[in-house]
């Protein structure tokens, strides 16, 4: 059977999440959001980046920038709803979109309440969500930049042999012109020996 949420979306201080989480919502939405969406892991099929808190938070962040938060909202609200036996909202999909957009901080801290009573979490538990953020974020990152310094090195190594390749082609190309120098040289001489002879030759032949 369907049910009320826990809290109402204007007590924004209610535990478990209480006064922090309100603060860390209005300042930075995009962190709470990506710490509930990373409690949801099991809505592979109808929540993005559903269980990854660092790709939801900076989702979250870049399409808020854009001003459509509710885009990526919505879906998470849904299937919240759906986890907890939290009932339909009365206008349907508008109220969800009024939500979202008008007062996404406020639906967030509510979606966190909700999820948070649904596990059973006291109050303090946004500190040791955040702890869990931070060492998920911080993994994230130095996992891309390990692959990002992989590339970058295959990709230098890749220049110098290009590099390597171009001067000894070039070095090829130098001693050929050295040859073919040589050996117009050696004609050039050969043609001036059968020049010097032509003279002699001829007058021997008058004699």
């Amino acid at each position: 059977m369907s049910a009320e949420w826990k809290q109402p979306c204007w007590n924004v201080i209610a535990e478990p999440g209480g006064p922090i989480t309100c603060a860390l919502t209005c300042c930075f939405p995009c962190i709470t959001y990506g710490i509930n969406v990373s409690k949801i892991g099991d809505a592979k099929d109808e929540v993005m980046c559903s269980g990854n808190f660092t790709s939801a938070c900076c989702l979250y962040c870049c399409i808020a920038g854009v001003g459509c938060p509710c885009v990526v909202h919505i879906p998470t609200r849904k299937y919240i709803r759906k986890k907890y036996g939290v009932k339909a909202p009365e206008h349907g999909i508008i109220e969800d979109v009024l939500m979202t957009w008008c007062c996404s901080c406020c639906a967030i801290i509510q979606d966190y309440n909700e999820i948070g009573a649904g596990e059973g979490n006291g109050a303090g538990t946004i500190f040791s969500d955040l702890q869990s953020a931070k060492e998920t974020a911080t993994g994230d990152v130095k996992k891309h930049a390990k692959a990002a310094n992989s590339a970058i090195e295959a990709f230098a190594k890749k220049d110098v042999s290009e590099e390597k390749n171009d001067g000894d082609d070039k070095g090829d190309g130098i001693k050929d012109n050295e040859d073919n120098n040589h050996d117009s040289s050696n004609n050039n001489d050969k043609n001036k020996d059968d020049t010097d002879k032509c003279p002699a030759d001829d007058n021997k032949g008058t004699s």
